[in-house]
C-alpha cells in the first residue's frame, strides 16, 4: 500500500472537505492499478488536491494521478483529450468517478529552470496550444465579464490591498469581448509544465477556455515575479514566443518597474483558523498603466493562487 506523504496530509485544503476521501486514498490507489493492471514503481508525489504514483504496465512508464472526483476531473479529462498529446501530457486512460487519470510519465518540472528560459518555454507553449477549441469551451470573455462584476466587492472586502486607481483602470481596459476561437489554457505556468521525452516540455492540469491566448499570462508573469528583477523584460519575452497582439496584452508605464510580493492577507474560510486562496500578487508602484489585456489587468491585481492573498499597500 502506497504511504501519503505528509505535507499532502497537511494541506488546508483537507480541514475543511475530502477528509474521507483522504483516508481511503491509499486502497484507492491498490483498487485501480488492479483495475488498470499497473505496478507502482516509485515514491508518491502531489500538487495541493492530487496524487501522482509512477507506475508501469507491461514495460511501459506512466503516472497514476488521483484527486476527490468531481466535476474538475471530468473537465480535465475533457481538456486532455482535446489538445491529445499536443504540448499537453497524453491521457491513456480515466476512471472519472474514481477521480483516476492514467498519464504520460513526465520529469523535471519548469520551475528548477532559471527564470528566463522558463518564460521562453511558456510563451512557446501558449502558442503550440492554440488550436481551435471546441464550440462549448468557455469564452475567456465571458470569464472576465464575471469577474469584472466580483472585483470590486472582493476588493472591499480585503480591505482595500491597493490603490483604487489601480482598480477603476483594470475595470477600464477590461475586454469583454473577444474575436478569437483559439483554445487557451487557463491554469497556466511553470509548475504545470514538466520536462517529457515526446517533447522537451509538457503540461498537465490543464483548463480548457477558449477566446485571447493572452488571457493567462498574466500568471506566467506572476507565479515567478520575485525572480525577476525587471518584469518588463519578460514580459517582452513572452509576448515574443507566444507571437502575442502586444497591444492587447500589454503592461505599460511600471514606474518602479517591480511587482513585488510583500504580504499576506489571511480571512476564515468554513471555519476556525481556515484559510481561504484566493490571490497572489502584489503592485508597488507610483504609477500604473494597463493598456490591454486580462491577463495584465487581472493578472497583476488579484493573481490567484494555491491558498493565499499577497498584496502590498499603496506606496
Amino acid at each position: 500500500m502506497i504511504e501519503l506523504p505528509e505535507e499532502f496530509l497537511r494541506m488546508p485544503r483537507w480541514w475543511t472537505e475530502g477528509a474521507d476521501w483522504l483516508r481511503e486514498l491509499p486502497r484507492a490507489v491498490e483498487r485501480q492499478c488492479r483495475q488498470w493492471d499497473l505496478t507502482v514503481v516509485g515514491a508518491v508525489a502531489h500538487g495541493s488536491n492530487a496524487v501522482v504514483v509512477p507506475v508501469t504496465r507491461l514495460g511501459e512508464e506512466f503516472v497514476l494521478r488521483m484527486s476527490p472526483p468531481g466535476q474538475e476531473v471530468a473537465e480535465q479529462t475533457w481538456a486532455l483529450r482535446w489538445w491529445a498529446g499536443r504540448g499537453m501530457a497524453h491521457l491513456y486512460d480515466a476512471d472519472v468517478d474514481a477521480g483516476a487519470m492514467l498519464l504520460e510519465r513526465l520529469f523535471t518540472p519548469l520551475t528548477t529552470r532559471p527564470v528566463d528560459e522558463a518564460v521562453v518555454v511558456l510563451g512557446q507553449l501558449m502558442r503550440r496550444l492554440a488550436v481551435p477549441a471546441p464550440a462549448d469551451a468557455r469564452s475567456t470573455a465571458e470569464i472576465v465579464t464575471t469577474r469584472s462584476a466580483q472585483l470590486e466587492p472582493e476588493w472591499e472586502r480585503l480591505g482595500r490591498p491597493f490603490d483604487e486607481a489601480i482598480l477603476r483602470e483594470a475595470l477600464r481596459v477590461a475586454p469583454t469581448e473577444t474575436t478569437s476561437t483559439a483554445a487557451v489554457n487557463g491554469d497556466f505556468h511553470s509548475a504545470q509544465v514538466l520536462a517529457g521525452t515526446r517533447e522537451p516540455w509538457l503540461t498537465v492540469d490543464p483548463v480548457l477556455f477558449q477566446g485571447d491566448i493572452e488571457y493567462d499570462l498574466g500568471r506566467v508573469l506572476w507565479t515567478r515575479l520575485d525572480e525577476m528583477p525587471n518584469i518588463v523584460e519578460y514580459f517582452d519575452s513572452a509576448v515574443r514566443e507566444a507571437a502575442l497582439d502586444r497591444d492587447r496584452a500589454r503592461l505599460g508605464d511600471l514606474a518602479d518597474r517591480r511587482l513585488l510580493a510583500l504580504g499576506t492577507v489571511r480571512r476564515p474560510h468554513r471555519g476556525p483558523g481556515a484559510l481561504r486562496a484566493t490571490g497572489y500578487c502584489a503592485l508597488r508602484m507610483n504609477r500604473l498603466r494597463i493598456i490591454r489585456g486580462v491577463s495584465a489587468a487581472f493578472g497583476a491585481i488579484e493573481c490567484r493562487i494555491h491558498g493565499w492573498v499577497r498584496y502590498t499597500s499603496p506606496a
